[in-house]
Parts: C-alpha cells; sequence; structure tokens
C-alpha cells in the first residue's frame, strides 16, 4: 500500500493506491505525512474486471449511503456522508490518467462538502489578484483571454476557475488536471466578478446582486450537471445559489461591455 497526498487549493486528499507495482509521475501528488489533516480520501485497487464489479455489486446492494458507477474499465463507489471514494480500475490504465480522473472527480462530487464551486470563466490576474470574467458559450472568455496574454497579464485559463470559500474571503485558481503544463498553481485572493457582453464601446455597468447571482447560476451549476448524481441534484443547486449570495456579498461585481480592443484594460483600473 502507498499513500499520497494531493495538497492544493487549501484541500487535502489522501490518495491510497493498493496493488499498483508503478508509482505516480504526477509531481502535484506528495508523500502523506504523519499529522497531514484530510478533507477526503480516495482508494485506488487494481483489479480483473468483471468478477470485481460482480463483488462490488452484490455489497453495496441495499445501502443507501453509498453511490456506485461501472463501465468496462473501472468501478467506483462513492460515500457522500465519510468523503470517501473507492475506485477500482481494469489492469493495463495510466496509473497518472487514474490519480488525475478521481482526483478531479472527487472535487467535482464533493463539492459541497469542500465548500467549493467550480465556474465557467476566464480567469486573468491583475495586480496580484485574481479576476474571474464570466460568460455563456460563445460569450467573449476566450476572446478576452486573448486580449488579456496579448495585453502581458497573467491570464490563468479561459474556460473553468474553481473558487474556494475561507470566511469572508474567497480564493480562485486554475483547477490543476485542466492545467495542459500541470503547474503546481498558485491560489489567488478573488478580487473581482465581470460579466462579460460584447459592445461596440469599452464600459462599466453596475447591477444588482439577484442579477450578479441570476447571471451566474447557469455558468455554475449547469455547466456541471452531468457530473452531479441524480439524487444530489436538489442539494447542489441550493449549494451553488448559497455560495454565490455569499461570494457576492464579499466580492465586487459589474458587467463589462467590451470590443477587442485593448483599451476595455483601462475601464478594470
Amino acid at each position: 500500500m502507498k499513500e499520497y497526498c494531493f495538497n492544493n487549493f487549501k484541500t487535502s486528499i489522501r490518495v491510497t493506491l493498493l496493488n499498483f507495482d508503478e508509482l505516480p509521475r504526477n509531481n502535484l501528488l506528495e508523500p502523506v505525512g504523519r499529522r497531514k489533516q484530510f478533507e477526503t480520501d480516495i482508494l485506488l485497487y487494481k483489479y480483473k474486471m468483471q468478477s470485481k464489479n460482480r463483488d462490488v455489486k452484490n455489497k453495496i446492494s441495499g445501502n443507501k449511503q453509498l453511490k456506485a458507477h461501472f463501465n468496462r474499465n473501472f468501478c467506483e463507489v462513492i460515500n457522500f456522508d465519510k468523503r470517501k471514494m473507492f475506485c477500482c480500475f481494469k489492469n493495463g490504465l495510466s496509473l497518472d490518467f487514474i490519480v488525475s480522473r478521481q482526483v478531479e472527480r472527487s472535487f467535482l462530487l464533493f463539492q459541497m462538502e469542500l465548500g467549493i464551486l467550480f465556474v465557467h470563466a476566464s480567469s486573468v490576474v491583475i495586480d496580484g489578484k485574481l479576476n474571474l470574467f464570466v460568460a455563456p458559450s460563445g460569450g467573449g472568455k476566450t476572446t478576452f483571454y486573448n486580449l488579456a496574454k496579448a495585453h502581458g497579464l497573467n491570464a490563468l485559463d479561459e474556460e473553468v476557475c474553481i473558487v474556494k470559500r475561507k470566511g469572508n474571503k474567497f480564493y480562485a485558481g486554475i483547477f490543476p488536471f485542466y492545467d495542459p503544463l500541470r503547474r503546481r498553481n498558485p491560489f489567488f485572493e478573488l478580487e473581482n466578478i465581470f460579466f462579460l457582453e460584447k459592445s461596440a464601446e469599452n464600459s462599466l455597468r453596475k447591477i444588482t446582486k439577484v442579477e450578479a447571482i441570476r447571471r451566474a447560476m447557469p455558468e455554475a451549476s449547469t455547466f456541471f450537471r452531468n457530473q452531479i448524481p441524480r439524487d444530489r441534484i436538489g442539494e447542489y443547486r441550493s449549494h451553488v445559489f448559497n455560495f454565490l449570495d455569499a461570494l457576492f456579498e464579499n466580492v465586487d461585481f459589474n458587467v463589462l461591455n467590451f470590443n477587442k480592443s485593448p483599451k476595455v484594460f483601462s475601464c478594470l483600473k
């Protein structure tokens, strides 16, 4: 048995490997420290597929606390109450792929328990603090991301950002497994949220908190809904609403009307 820790986003996850001859090459994992406190656990096991699927199905039958997911490559059992995930994988799959998939899955599935939220947005660091630029698909996130890069700003990602709450402060960054460079990404304090609207002119417009929540809900809930078990959808929507309610109480928000001119950044100073 080998134990590793994923320690990022102010969250720690213990990954325990059973029956693996290889070691993970992913530099996001580190050996477990004796006094490390974990917010969730993942147990990974390599096995022969058909017999293990049958064994797992028999063991969890009738247990309402456990949720299971099976396909030809793996079986996955989740205990939401204890924040634990047990996964059996088919021989031959890459260990890095297995670890990356399950850490990502744990963040998506345990969003409510971990106090985090995934947001469909571009993320750009300005003066050392992170700013999110939210828009539906085709709404200008990639355009703005490319403008920020061309302007010499630290543009982190054009698609997905993870937000973590600590008291009345909110922090955000790229989820590591969405980052092709696999950087150990810093976590920035979140300063502003801008709702993008394409326009002939560059300008900022104030909106109400109710309007901000209305605009943000689809980009924080619908975008990731297919990852959430059906019987948790209602609870998940409540989590998203309550998280956004607290977020917009503590972080500035505006509509940003923008065109493709770099002059848009003068509106943000």
